[in-house]
């Protein structure tokens, strides 16, 4: 009996050291919970609002914006129309969201004046998704601390919370427009015409996932560089909104008057053909672009001015090869064969051990040009015998040869011909691969001493 009775007695501390843990873990989230709740001035979620009417009063001077949500996005509807900052209309619904009051207390309709309440610096109506309106008031700075004035709805508590409150949502119109230059989704251009002032048209052309110039040469594109240029753009913000520009300044702006330089022009072909255009002016001290769908004129950051400087150079792809280096089992160079065998690399007479062929593989696999020469360039600076004369093959069958030339006059820099009618300039360094020394490991052999 006693055998029996030991094992009910460890079962039954076992189920009240797990019910313990239970109620500890439920009473801890419970705690967490209220703590996270104490002093909440507001319960709703941003996620849920769906319109936001705002007032600021400055002085005198009354700033009025009211918004809605479409979808994900929001839209500005008065005092005009246009796309609203998504990003910073959530950032502010999330001030309010975590905004908590160091204290409350009660006031008379009559005493709210004293508050800055009455006639609030802030006031601000959210509604959510099913039709609930909250009125949020920030009145004036508390005379100690560093602490505003709050109210909600139409109740008589006054709360005391902290002044980053008003400073967060001390707003203009400005600040509640949508800042970006409407760039299309860089996956749906197909098309891109670039001009740097009076230099040659760029345009280039998407192939799946590739990108190619058609002009003013054809060059394969660098597809990295292609996206950090669309990148570039969608990361530029409007400095400021001309919603009703002088007559002047447009006519500056569409060249009728002298003083405006056309620093670049882009045109992006999207998937539906449309054809969306963006011209970058400088006039005095401004840089200006017109946005699609809006009547009036932006100003932008002066920076963007360098960003703006692009060549064909920038647009190139400037790799040399875009072979795998694993892949190849035998190299030809100036006539001297090496194999790969048991992975490692050795001449095909002797079978002396060569791993700079592996090196010699893998630098040029990684190689970039400096510049890529057009077939028209090429001939001046491969002219005679090459210096070198290589052949990669690989398991598949395929092969590929390039030959290397000192440029007279150019020390810093080797001429390449890949196969026929690929021709680049790439750096000196290059030559090395073809007079390297045996490593020490190269030489020794297990059993050598010393």
């Amino acid at each position: 009996m006693k055998t029996f009775f030991k094992p009910l007695i460890f079962i039954a501390v076992l189920l009240g050291l797990g019910s313990v843990a239970y109620w500890d873990e439920w009473q801890t989230k419970k705690d967490t919970k209220e703590k996270e709740q104490k002093n909440k001035l507001l319960t709703f979620q941003p996620d849920h609002i769906v319109k936001m009417d705002y007032t600021k009063v400055d002085e005198g001077r009354t700033v009025q914006v009211q918004l809605a949500k479409e979808g994900s996005q929001w839209k500005m509807l008065a005092p005009l129309a246009y796309a609203g900052d998504s990003e910073g209309v959530g950032r502010l619904l999330k001030t309010f969201e975590d905004l908590r009051f160091e204290k409350s207390f009660e006031a008379s309709a009559d005493k709210l004046k004293e508050f800055g309440l009455e006639q609030p610096k802030i006031a601000l109506a959210v509604t959510d998704k099913d039709g609930k309106t909250t009125n949020i008031r920030i009145g004036t700075k508390s005379p100690v601390g560093y602490s505003s004035y709050a109210k909600v709805d139409e109740t008589n508590t006054v709360y005391l919370v902290n002044h980053y409150a008003y400073t967060a949502s001390n707003k203009e119109v400005f600040d509640f427009r949508d800042k970006s230059l409407r760039w299309p989704n860089m996956d749906q251009v197909k098309a891109i015409g670039y001009q740097y002032q009076n230099e040659s048209l760029i345009t280039l052309k998407r192939q799946d996932k590739d990108w190619m110039i058609e002009t003013p040469k054809k060059f394969k594109a660098d597809a990295a560089g292609v996206k950090d240029f669309l990148n570039f753009f969608q990361g530029q913000r409007v400095a400021k909104f001309m919603d009703d520009p002088a007559p002047a300044l447009r006519d500056a702006l569409t060249g009728k008057r002298a003083g405006t330089t056309r620093l670049a022009t882009v045109v992006l072909t999207g998937a539906d053909d449309q054809l969306t255009q963006y011209a970058f002016l400088e006039n005095g001290e401004d840089i200006y672009t017109t946005l699609p769908g809006y009547d009036g004129i932006i100003v932008l950051d002066r920076k963007i001015k360098e960003g703006l400087k692009k060549s064909l150079a920038d647009f190139q792809d400037k790799s040399i090869f875009s072979y795998n280096s694993t892949e190849a089992t035998e190299v030809d160079v100036d006539g001297k064969l090496f194999v790969k065998k048991d992975n490692e690399w050795q001449t095909k007479e002797g079978g002396d051990k060569a791993d700079f062929i592996r090196l010699l593989l893998i630098d040029f696999e990684f190689a970039k040009a400096d510049v890529v020469l057009t077939s028209e360039e090429a001939p001046a600076l491969t002219k005679g015998a090459p210096l070198h004369t290589t052949k990669i093959s690989f398991k598949d069958g395929k092969s590929v040869d390039f030959s290397l030339w000192k440029i007279e006059g150019d020390p810093e820099h080797v001429a390449l011909r890949v196969g026929a009618d690929r021709f680049y300039k790439a750096t000196h360094a290059l030559l090395e691969n073809f007079t390297a020394k045996p490593k020490l490991s190269e030489k020794l052999q297990p059993d050598d001493q010393g």
